[in-house]
């Protein structure tokens, strides 16, 4: 399969490398060209980036293993900014910031923020990780084909998560891929092959979601190369699947701060209870909660149709759309029984998910805690990913990459006590692992807790600047105003 190059020149060769009992093989480029770009923003401004492709092993376990390219763009460092390099990696896995510098929107300008924060440190780098986005070949996917799939029930849902997972691995390995060689230790390894590329000794790292993961791989097998690592909505190795105790705790927090506007509907406290009410009644009968199967309740607790938990844009009308659910407007979820197989196991995240994350996956001794757990004011994500990585066989990584290590990097967690998507519990299990590190806890935040802290105190960016120059750390707490809820109708 030929590599799409987007009419750039690529000059690049790879070398072996050792990567002591991790990698066999490693990749460093020998010379790179680089294009300037423009890239438009809204308001009609540009950004100037300089954009590049680097060829790396597709499997670098593998010495006959085909030429893949990492994309990237470098944008270059206010005047008077002397530090190393910041490369800021994205979540996921399947995110891109460079994708989001193209979308326009709240997504454009959040990555333009982060990039003139960083600017003011060092050279700002953005790497898509291997597959995604400016990196090709792409490993995009598009779900069961040609099948139609009803998840009537729970048993149902899942094989269709399984499905989708199998169809697109066989569609990835037909088009030639090595699948094998899509994990988070090699897109550490394609990130040190970029920074040796652009020149770079030391760098700064930072990331969110599974940004953060790829950060912690980063930091426990290239450390001696980082010289700061800020961390949000952590995910550590160990950590690819959410605990679903510590989710509904977070849950239940939100539901706390929305117990005003509640006003004791339905004859309970706030919107986490009413769910949970109504999850138990659909345990017993179906009927008596509108048809609904518990599992499509505890999805709807936290994301469902107009609103969301993730982030705290979608708060304020949380109350209000519970509300309404349980009044029986529960016509969305209906419908995803019909759409499920339409939608599932699509894009790059698919892939990315289905790879990346199935290759981390977690320990037994987490799997054992998390199946012992009874059900949560969450989806069971356990048997989510059980299903799809079934469906993806891949090979997990050794037991040693998710073993502890203790790592002197500087480093900075910065961490929502409101996050459902990545519980407060993994950050404080990993900050643990830098003993010059710091976690910081920021009440009332979410997911996207960097921003929000930003968003709320315009010294915040100077701080943060300033920590990367070696000053102080921020504050071990930090308190966002409380959200306003909607009342209910």
């Amino acid at each position: 399969m030929m590599l799409k190059q987007f009419g750039r020149r690529i000059v690049a060769s790879t070398v072996g490398a050792a990567l002591a009992s991790v990698m066999a093989l490693g990749a460093m480029a020998t010379e790179l060209d680089l294009e300037t770009i423009t890239i438009p923003l809204d308001g009609g401004d540009t950004l100037t980036a300089e954009e590049g492709f680097l060829s790396v092993p597709e499997q670098r376990a593998k010495a006959d293993s085909r030429s893949i390219q990492i994309g990237f763009r470098r944008i270059a460092k206010v005047e008077g900014a002397g530090g190393a390099p910041v490369f800021l990696l994205a979540g996921g896995p399947g995110g891109s910031f460079n994708e989001r510098l193209g979308e326009g929107g709240y997504r454009q300008d959040r990555t333009m923020r982060l990039i003139n924060m960083y600017r003011q440190v060092g050279d700002v780098v953005l790497v898509d990780l291997r597959g995604v986005n400016l990196s090709t070949p792409n490993t995009l996917c598009d779900g069961p084909r040609n099948k139609w799939r009803r998840a009537m029930n729970e048993e149902a849902m899942y094989a269709i998560f399984k499905a989708s997972g199998a169809d697109c691995r066989a569609k990835l390995i037909e088009e030639g891929f090595d699948i094998s060689g899509y994990t988070v230790l090699a897109a550490a390894q394609d990130v040190i092959d970029v920074a040796d590329a652009l020149g770079y000794g030391q760098i700064n790292v930072t990331g969110t979601s599974f940004g953060s993961h790829w950060g912690v791989t980063l930091a426990k097998y290239h450390g001696e190369r980082i010289d700061n690592l800020l961390l949000t909505g952590l995910e550590g190795l160990d950590h690819t699947i959410d605990d679903p105790e510590q989710v509904g705790k977070a849950v239940r927090l939100i539901s706390a701060t929305a117990k005003e506007a509640w006003g004791g509907a339905h004859g309970v406290e706030g919107p986490a209870e009413a769910m949970e009410a109504l999850a138990q009644r659909a345990a017993e009968d179906p009927k008596s909660a509108f048809g609904l199967r518990p599992y499509e309740i505890y999805e709807a607790a936290t994301n469902s149709d107009g609103y969301g938990l993730s982030g705290r844009g979608g708060w304020p009308g949380w109350p209000a759309k519970v509300d309404d659910f349980m009044n029986g407007k529960v016509r969305y979820f209906k419908m995803v029984r019909w759409w499920m197989s339409r939608f599932v196991g699509k894009g790059w995240d698919a892939a990315a998910v289905g790879m990346l994350d199935c290759a981390s996956w977690i320990t037994p001794e987490r799997e054992a805690k998390l199946a012992a757990l009874p059900q949560q004011l969450a989806p069971d994500n356990l048997k989510y990913y059980s299903a799809l990585c079934e469906g993806w066989d891949v090979p997990q990584l050794s037991d040693d990459f998710r073993a502890d290590f203790t790592s002197p990097i500087r480093t900075l967690f910065i961490h929502g006590d409101m996050d459902i998507s990545t519980p407060l519990s993994n950050a404080e299990e990993t900050i643990k692992l830098f003993p010059n590190g710091q976690l910081t806890v920021v009440s009332n935040g979410s997911h996207g807790v960097l921003i929000e802290i930003l968003s709320n105190d315009e010294a915040m960016e100077g701080v943060i600047v300033d920590w990367f120059k070696g000053g102080d750390f921020l504050p071990a707490q930090i308190a966002l105003p409380p959200v306003t809820f909607e009342s209910l109708d």
